[in-house]
């Protein structure tokens, strides 16, 4: 990771487990890597589809309201992240994956610019969002930073043409200044890094600021590896950006990604014999499809659902009875109209149709609403008795546990008496016991002394029976 020195990736992966999300352009590749260490990868997008600026800056809202905890633990918290960013898919260290590996997750590539080189009949230009940032963000510094809040902010920059003055961003210094104000919250590349390649590349005094960013996303620094940002700094890193399908993989995936898309939306069905041919992409975008199902499944039994749509029925009950008022206002004024009876009576119908399509409406919604909150009553009461019942046994067990230590003090001494009497009878029976043995022990050896000597005298008579 050139952008950081080793040191300073061990300081600040030590510090605490951090939420980063990333700011630039995604790409897929075929492979995976396993994760290791406290990393979490969180993706928005399905295999091969493109994530536009709207669709970043929702999935960035929702990720700006998550409080740090549900952000951090996206396995545990999946419900509530489902329902502030839509379908997600979770990548995690300790989570079965499409290719049944534990642990394992697509090998992403960021180009880290969160910027669009596009062409006009002008000349060529840059859009910037700078209210962003580029590279891979620290989410708790950019937000203790953050001094803008409002709709995305564009700033196009215009390459300068030939024969033509200097543009507004022509100034070295200011650039790279500019530049690095874009990486200011970014763990890679960090601002440092930028601004010191910049500094050595450019001497002149009135570069370009298009000419610089045009050869700065050249670089190979501007481009890493979701195994390389997991294998130095751990984290939970949200991928909010495009899943394109790397170049070289399969030439007509696109137009297999195409087709599947338009037989989502029922307009054409899909060629069968193209998802033989592309493997991956039926492996990953079928697959990762009945992952995100299931995960939806979930999130639609969950008590976050259940509350979300709590509160938009009641919601919705308001707004329906706020026109049902109006509606019924428009009905009075009709009859103080000067108009005929039977322009007048055509006029009612009309309007009180509306009324009990609109009473209909608001009766089913608060009929939801009723249902819910007699369920979540029921709930709580559930919740009182059971906590009600565990709070008398353990009472009782506390009850239980001090009459039985106080028992047991009582009995302490007569216990303790009880044993010194076993220890002085079993003491007493062991010392008569060696005394009651002693005597044949004493018997015993002088027999057997006695045996040994008539043994040797039988002996020192047959050798003397020998030598005669």
């Amino acid at each position: 990771m050139a952008a950081m020195s080793a040191a300073e990736a061990a300081a600040y992966a030590a510090s605490r487990r951090r939420i980063f999300f990333i700011a630039g352009h995604g790409m897929e590749t075929p492979g995976t890597f396993q994760l290791s260490g406290e990393c979490d990868v969180v993706v928005k997008k399905n295999t091969c589809e493109v994530a536009f600026e709207s669709d970043f800056h929702r999935a960035m809202e929702g990720l700006l309201s998550l409080p740090e905890e549900m952000a951090l633990h996206p396995i545990q918290y999946r419900d509530q992240i489902t329902q502030r960013m839509g379908s997600v898919m979770v990548y995690s260290r300790n989570h079965r994956r499409i290719n049944g590996m534990e642990s394992s997750c697509v090998k992403f590539i960021y180009h880290l610019m969160m910027m669009h080189f596009r062409e006009d009949a002008r000349s060529k230009y840059i859009e910037i969002h700078d209210d962003i940032g580029s590279g891979v963000i620290d989410l708790a510094r950019w937000k203790a930073a953050r001094t803008y809040f409002g709709p995305p902010r564009l700033l196009v920059v215009r390459e300068r043409l030939p024969g033509m003055g200097p543009t507004a961003f022509c100034g070295t210094a200011e650039n790279i200044e500019m530049i690095g104000d874009l990486y200011e919250h970014s763990i890679f590349p960090t601002r440092e890094a930028v601004e010191t390649y910049l500094g050595k590349r450019w001497k002149q005094d009135d570069a370009e600021l298009y000419d610089m960013l045009d050869d700065l996303r050249k670089q190979r620094f501007m481009n890493v590896t979701q195994e390389v940002l997991c294998g130095h700094v751990a984290g939970v890193y949200y991928h909010m950006i495009c899943r394109s399908m790397a170049p070289y993989v399969t030439p007509n995936i696109k137009e297999y990604v195409t087709q599947w898309q338009n037989w989502k939306k029922g307009n054409a069905p899909v060629n069968v014999r193209k998802i033989k041919d592309n493997r991956l992409f039926d492996e990953r975008y079928i697959r990762e499809s009945k992952l995100r199902r299931n995960a939806y499944y979930r999130y639609y039994h969950s008590t976050p659902f259940q509350e979300k749509q709590y509160t938009t029925n009641m919601a919705n009950c308001r707004n329906l009875e706020a026109s049902m008022a109006s509606l019924e206002g428009l009905l009075h004024a009709t009859n103080a109209t000067n108009a005929t009876n039977a322009v007048k009576q055509k006029e009612k119908e009309k309007i009180q149709r509306k009324i009990r399509l609109l009473r209909t409406i608001r009766n089913e919604k608060h009929a939801h609403c009723v249902h819910r909150g007699t369920n979540a009553q029921r709930a709580a009461q559930r919740a009182a008795q059971i906590e009600e019942a565990y709070q008398a046994a353990l009472k009782s067990a506390n009850r239980t546990s001090h009459r039985e230590a106080q028992r047991q003090v009582e009995e302490a001494p007569r216990v303790a008496q009880r044993a010194k009497k076993t220890a002085q009878r079993s003491h007493s029976r062991r010392h008569s016991r060696s005394r009651s043995r002693s005597p044949t022990r004493h018997s015993s050896s002088q027999t057997h002394k006695k045996s040994q000597n008539r043994g040797n005298n039988r002996g020192k008579n047959k050798n003397r029976g020998n030598k005669e």
